[in-house]
């Protein structure tokens, strides 16, 4: 009766022992998961912070990329203007030619015809 007193005694602490290590290896595996937690929360924040870098580099690359866009508009317009200028500047020089020249005609006949009423 002792003898399987004891044999329950001694089954009940190898079935504690065999507990306690199964718990020391679950300990063992939360810790490991919970650093592998730790791990990939850091690097979703490191992913998290480049995609916001990212997006910023992004939203500057588009506001650059519509100022240059902005600035080849004016560029274009005062070309245009410039080449409305010279064609203006062009057609008032023929203008002026023309005025010369006729002016210059009308002196001649005005001249020959002061002469003629003079002879």
């Amino acid at each position: 009766d002792t003898h399987s007193l004891l044999k329950g005694i001694e089954h009940v602490y190898v079935n504690s022992l065999s507990q306690e290590e199964e718990f020391k290896k679950q300990k063992l595996d939360w810790a490991h998961e919970e650093a592998e937690k730790q791990r990939l929360h850091q690097q979703l924040s490191l992913l998290r912070s480049r995609l916001q870098q990212e997006e910023r580099r992004r939203l500057v690359d588009g506001t650059i990329t519509e100022q240059l866009a902005e600035s080849k508009a004016l560029m274009d317009n005062i070309t245009k203007q410039q080449q409305e200028f010279q064609s203006a500047k062009e057609q008032y020089s023929i203008l002026v030619d023309e005025l010369h020249t006729r002016s210059a005609q009308q002196h001649d006949f005005f001249r020959q015809a002061s002469k003629r009423i003079m002879e």
